[in-house]
């Protein structure tokens, strides 16, 4: 579980994404996004999980966060349909999308809050990270550096970022 943001702009973020990570995150930002809203006592008629994780008590703290995360994973479905396919619809991206209005209910106007880098200490350059542009910094290289990330994620329907490339070889 995780939101890992590798751009300021949503559609550049989702592009970065390898190809595994396309539907992986639609999924897992599905889950957090609609825990998120539960947790505010909306019915999602969908299960909770991963109440007390950082990305899903970021993502319920203020509707902005929570826009913030939806506008990453509908760019993020976006590629996903793209790299796998038009005609293919991700089932977590639909439920997502029934629900959407509810955060506009339940969730506090409290203005956004930067992203906490939800990663192991030894991946973070920033600790904490303060602005966006540090998030980013961590989730590169956090990218670059996991050895499970680069024996688990491949780029073969999408270039891998520059930055991520020499990690591939």
């Amino acid at each position: 579980m995780n939101l890992f943001r590798f751009h300021a702009d949503p559609e550049a973020n989702a592009r970065a994404y390898p190809d595994t990570y396309t539907h992986n995150q639609v999924r897992e930002s599905a889950q957090f996004l609609l825990t998120a809203l539960a947790e505010h006592g909306a019915d999602t008629e969908y299960g909770t999980t991963h109440e007390n994780h950082p990305i899903t008590l970021w993502a319920g703290r203020s509707l902005a966060n929570w826009l913030d995360a939806y506008a990453l994973t509908a760019a993020c479905h976006a590629e996903y349909r793209r790299r796998y396919g038009a005609e293919k619809y991700h089932a977590s991206f639909r439920t997502l999308n029934e629900h959407y209005s509810l955060a506009f209910e339940h969730l506090p106007e409290a203005g956004y809050a930067v992203q906490p880098s939800a990663m192991a200490e030894e991946f973070r350059v920033h600790d904490p990270a303060t602005t966006t542009e540090e998030v980013i910094e961590n989730y590169r290289n956090y990218l670059a550096e996991s050895k499970s990330s680069r024996d688990f994620w491949t780029y073969d329907r999408a270039d891998p970022p520059e930055y991520v490339r020499p990690c591939l070889e």
